[in-house]
């Protein structure tokens, strides 16, 4: 199963397959830390947390923002998946005070 991920203006910027964060384009760019409602990048750092059910956003304030994460077992054995296609554009949230988008590289 996928989940499509956007941002706050309801841009198209992430996919999740089995608990790991991609690119749309399909480079592997991070996983969820379900015990702390996270995403983490592929070093390990904060990257944001979800919103509204599938807007991912950086909390500014987050106690993660400055931790670093082990990802599971799993996670280094995982490379690029397919592209899953454009969902199309979802409607803007607008800002939320203390929350930016995030920025996957």
């Amino acid at each position: 199963m996928i989940t499509f991920l956007f941002n706050n203006e309801g841009t198209h910027i992430a996919n999740v397959v089995k608990g790991q964060l991609y690119m749309p384009d399909g480079a592997h760019v991070g996983c969820y830390q379900e015990e702390r409602g996270i995403f983490i990048d592929l070093a390990g750092h904060y990257l944001g947390e979800l919103l509204y059910d599938n807007r991912l956003l950086c909390n500014q304030y987050s106690p993660y923002r400055h931790e670093r994460y082990v990802p599971g077992d799993s996670y280094n054995e995982l490379s690029n998946i397919g592209n899953y296609g454009d969902p199309g554009k979802e409607s803007s949230i607008g800002t939320i005070d203390g929350y930016e988008n995030v920025v996957l590289k």
